[in-house]
């Protein structure tokens, strides 16, 4: 069972966090864009794969999404991981707590 499928049927998981998604190389529409519970993306303002403009434009008509965008990142967000691992923290704090 793929990853995506297992998160998308355990009623354990609060939501979906997504670090520097590639969705303009990806294929097929993801698990986490029909998903009801909370989605945040966190994207970087000069991501090689995945530009914050592509992304909101292929996030548009996601359910629960929230996107944060770091301005001065890449793709591999080198020197941003501490805004990272805070951004993280505090979706997965809200997703838990509501």
């Amino acid at each position: 069972e793929p990853l995506a499928d297992h998160v998308r049927s355990d009623a354990r998981a609060a939501g979906w966090v997504a670090i520097a998604p590639p969705l303009a190389a990806m294929g097929g529409r993801p698990a986490a864009a029909d998903d009801p519970r909370p989605v945040h993306l966190i994207v970087a303002g000069h991501d090689q794969f995945s530009p914050p403009d592509t992304t909101a434009s292929l996030t548009a008509d996601w359910a629960a999404t929230t996107t944060a965008v770091l301005p001065a990142a890449d793709h591999f967000l080198a020197g941003h991981l501490a805004d990272v691992a805070g951004r993280v923290t505090a979706a997965i704090t809200v997703a838990i707590t509501g």
